[in-house]
């Protein structure tokens, strides 16, 4: 399949274009990842972590990527690896320490919900994530950005309100 009409059919909900466009990706992102974490992470958060994150994140902001050819893609999608290292590494450093808030993942694996044992909660779990990716194309794309910077960035409601110019109180209210 031609790279545009997959990351049209993948939009689309196209589970087999979405699985050939990240396929596509995977070696070069999981070098890249791997070149990233330092080596005295390696026990502690491994490529593959990162990169089933990435591979979340990707799927959640795909309706919004702005397709301009598969170089753009590869970057736009090193882009979101890079971030999820640089979160790691300090989600790490600062468990070192003693403190800090965890971000929340933007998505557990079915393998760590509750009820995904059986085939049958599988598919209530898919069923689930596929209700939450309809919402969220259907939010304005300055909301989902803000769901992004609070759940998958782990931002407080403060940074998020200084990166898009509001003041704080505006900011849990309204969104651009």
């Amino acid at each position: 399949m031609e790279y545009g009409v997959q990351v049209d059919a993948a939009r689309n909900g196209d589970e087999a274009a979405l699985e050939a466009l990240f396929l596509s990706v995977y070696p070069f992102l999981h070098a890249e990842v791997t070149r990233a974490l330092p080596m005295d992470l390696e026990r502690l958060v491994s490529a593959e972590d990162i990169l089933q994150e990435v591979f979340l994140e990707a799927t959640l902001r795909l309706p919004g990527f702005e397709d301009r050819g598969e170089a753009a893609f590869r970057a736009w999608m090193r882009t979101i690896a890079m971030h999820r290292v640089v979160n790691a590494v300090a989600m790490h450093r600062t468990a070192k320490r003693g403190g800090g808030q965890r971000a929340l993942p933007l998505l557990e694996s079915a393998d760590g919900v509750a009820g995904a044992e059986t085939p049958s909660g599988r598919v209530a779990v898919r069923e689930d994530a596929s209700l939450i990716m309809r919402i969220l194309r259907g939010l304005k794309s300055g909301q989902r950005e803000i769901l992004r910077l609070k759940f998958a960035d782990g931002l407080s409601p403060k940074s998020i309100a200084a990166m898009i110019g509001v003041r704080r109180a505006r900011s849990s209210l309204n969104t651009p």
